[in-house]
């Protein structure tokens, strides 16, 4: 099959793109170079290898860095304008590299110790990180903690962060609990839940913390699925064995939504999608038309609305005669009439939708999948067919519109139209969206670099 071209680059890019695109090249061995450099290379500490010296080079909107031998785990953005990492130097050192782009220094820390390449990494600030490995390590700017020496279930690591990074949930092999750690608070907690090693076995299926890490539900698999709800501080119980399909945290609430199964018309199997608000322990429907087949997977999007298709189900297919909207705030439904057809499956379909626009990918089988921008504010939409190569992490939501990472082109969509803002040319390790500071690993003949762009 033919590759097709999904998103045409437009001439007026720079545009829409501002100002700074950051190509951080990670290589050992550097031949000669091409520029020379004007910028100075700032030390943190006493640790820093006296010796090390900047190949920082500033071409128009582009610079490049190429003193690195590997980066560990995920930067991130400490403010607008510094971008903070760990990873190994020319010497073989760990080390801490902040990136400031104020005055376009670079400096950077030794850190003592060894962190495996495979690890996680969390930044709190600049000099307050953790590192979840084996188990999980704090550093601060004056000692480092052991928040766990272990966190393995046979043999697999088992840990979650909430998304805006405050909690983590993990299972304590010494103790053989789960644990929660409020990584502002520095707070430790055991959450007294009987869980079964069968469970256990399914943490990341199972297991879901809140967004705000407030909460924990636990999906049970019995003869009748359920969940329960609980403190992911205090283990107190807010639901206890609902009976409930798919369940999803609401975002940005303290509500989850699930499936309810039933059969309102004889064996024509159906589901009423659930609302349970937490603290007041209160479960609300939000679709009762028995006429309306619901599909089995639901979604909230950055605002908090829920998504879910109606439509006729004919063996693991799908028919799709329209997508909704509900509107938490105001209880309303929207509809948008559609004519999408896929097979029953989590990974067939998935939706986000940010400041008044919607992306809906669903699959067209062996073909790849078809993208569906919406923009609900003012009712345009716009259809690309057949996206070749996307998976579920290549949908990344800036502030006002869409990252989207297919056919080796990573493209922007702001409602309005599309823009290819990077081709990849070499192997993406990795892509990732803070506010609209896009940041891009790819594996170059070079080395590895970093791409930053600023997304308007």
């Amino acid at each position: 099959m033919s590759k097709k071209t999904v998103f045409k680059e437009d001439d007026n890019m720079k545009k829409n793109v501002i100002g700074l695109v950051v190509i951080l090249v990670l290589s050992f061995s550097l031949g000669k170079y091409f520029f020379k450099s004007d910028v100075k290379v700032e030390y943190l500490s006493e640790n820093s290898n006296p010796e090390y010296q900047s190949d920082l080079k500033i071409v128009g909107d582009k610079v490049y860095f190429k003193d690195f031998k590997s980066a560990i785990g995920k930067g991130k953005f400490i403010n607008e304008n510094t971008y903070v990492f760990l990873g190994l130097d020319l010497k073989d050192n760990l080390s801490k590299f902040i990136l400031n782009f104020d005055n376009y220094t670079v400096s950077k820390e030794k850190i003592n110790g060894k962190i495996s390449s495979d690890s996680e990494v969390v930044f709190v600030k600049e000099d307050d990180f953790l590192v979840i490995g084996e188990g999980i390590v704090r550093y601060t700017a004056d000692k480092v903690d052991v928040i766990a020496k272990d966190v393995s279930f046979k043999g697999e690591k088992l840990y979650k962060l909430s998304d805006n990074d405050v909690k983590i949930m993990y299972y304590n092999s010494e103790k053989g609990s789960i644990y929660t750690y409020h990584i502002p608070k520095k707070l430790h907690k055991r959450i007294s839940y009987d869980i079964s090693d069968e469970t256990l076995e399914r943490f990341y299926e199972d297991f879901n913390l809140s967004d705000v890490g407030g909460y924990i539900f636990i999906s049970e698999n019995g003869e009748e699925k359920s969940i329960s709800i609980i403190g992911s501080d205090s283990s107190k119980i807010y639901g206890d064995h609902i009976i409930a399909e798919n369940p999803i945290w609401i975002k940005n609430t303290e509500k989850a939504a699930y499936l309810y199964p039933y059969s309102p018309l004889g064996n024509n199997h159906n589901y009423k999608i659930g609302v349970f608000n937490i603290p007041k322990r209160k479960i609300d429907y939000i679709n009762y038309s028995d006429e309306e087949i619901v599909y089995p997977y639901i979604w909230s999007s950055m605002d908090g609305d829920i998504i879910y298709f109606v439509g006729e189900k004919n063996a693991n297919k799908f028919k799709v005669s329209s997508l909704i909207k509900y509107d938490m705030s105001d209880k309303v439904k929207t509809r948008y009439d559609r004519g999408y057809t896929f097979d029953i499956s989590k990974d067939s379909v998935y939706i986000d939708k940010i400041d008044g626009n919607m992306a809906i990918f669903y699959s067209s089988g062996t073909e790849g999948y078809n993208c569906d921008f919406i923009n609900t504010k003012m009712g345009s939409e716009m259809r690309v067919e057949k996206i070749e190569t996307i998976a579920s992490d290549k949908l990344l939501a800036t502030s006002k519109g869409f990252i989207v990472n297919a056919d080796n082109a990573i493209s922007y969509y702001n409602g309005e139209s599309t823009k290819v803002v990077y081709r990849v040319t070499g192997t993406l390790d990795d892509i990732s969206i803070q506010g609209d500071n896009l940041s891009i690993i790819e594996e170059i003949s070079e080395g590895i670099q970093i791409v930053f762009l600023k997304i308007n």
